[in-house]
């Protein structure tokens, strides 16, 4: 059986990129198979609406092959009395006994590296809010009220981050001189590269441009719809209908342009401006806590 250098290669891609997603290479990065999170609520019934809501998450691709056991405790102190340690800990701000900034600064005193979204029925808790970001173990906050959406994507995020799961598959292609017909025809190419080192995604005239940090352009048939769900969760946000933009590489923003640390100006859509700036703030106050 013959195999083009072309074959070979798409082959090492595919090993390297799924072997990593799912932790199954050998003598590779730290095999990752479980992880655990605990459900930190005194209200029962909060702690099933949140379980119910962790499904959706757990049950991406990308975590396909990691199994998670998900405990529900009733507080903090339940929590550090059963002298557990969990990778994520999902817990209610308000509880009797030992709340949630009481816990989180516990576990911090005690070395315990989990970390930690925040919960909270309430929609305005300024003085919580900023307690919570003083304490290096947490990740983030999460209302209660907020969509099933929201919550799924901060969870996702930050089982990623635990995961170290930033690699992107892309499939891209150039044209290319083809002497049996005489003209150029397209020919398709697979490359694994890590997205968070993908500075923009452009859609021009039904052609996807991928940008790289270092001069990296790729030509792509996947459409700009499709790329967020491949992308490091919680980076990437629209600057339009057209364009993504990875808030890593954000230097500063106008009321109508986004200036990027590769000297590149992007047009902020007049429609994607509100949507841009939470997530900008979002972004800095993660990238403060770390």
């Amino acid at each position: 059986m013959n195999f083009s250098l072309e074959s070979v290669i798409f082959q090492v891609c595919d090993y390297f990129y799924y072997g990593i997603i799912n932790r199954e290479i050998p003598g590779g990065k730290a095999v990752r198979k479980k992880i655990s999170i605990a459900l930190v609520d005194d209200n029962p019934i909060s702690r099933k609406l949140e379980r119910e809501k962790l499904k959706g998450v757990l049950e991406l691709e990308n975590f396909r092959g990691i199994h998670f056991t998900i405990p529900g405790l009733g507080d903090g102190k339940e929590l550090m009395e059963s002298g557990d340690i969990y990778d994520l800990i999902l817990m209610d701000y308000e509880m009797p006994q030992m709340n949630g900034i009481e816990t989180a600064i516990q576990l911090s005193k005690d070395g315990v590296k989990s970390k930690i979204l925040f919960l909270s029925g309430y929609d305005e808790i300024v003085e919580p809010l900023q307690q919570a970001t003083s304490i290096k173990l947490t990740a983030g906050f999460i209302f209660k009220s907020d969509s099933v959406h929201q919550f799924q994507y901060e969870v996702e995020r930050v089982i990623r981050d635990i995961l170290d799961i930033s690699l992107v598959k892309i499939k891209y292609y150039s044209e290319e001189w083809d002497i049996d017909i005489e003209k150029l025809k397209k020919v398709f190419y697979e490359a694994v590269i890590d997205g968070r080192k993908i500075v923009m995604i452009e859609s021009q005239n039904e052609v996807v441009f991928v940008y790289g940090e270092n001069d990296e352009e790729f030509s792509t048939d996947t459409p700009l719809k499709d790329w967020l769900s491949k992308l490091p969760e919680g980076d990437f946000v629209n600057a339009s209908k057209s364009c993504l933009v990875n808030l890593r590489y954000v230097k500063s923003y106008n009321s109508k342009l986004i200036m990027l640390t590769t000297d590149e100006d992007v047009k902020l859509g007049r429609y994607y401006k509100k949507a841009f700036i939470l997530a900008y703030e979002n972004y800095m106050m993660r990238e403060a806590m770390k």
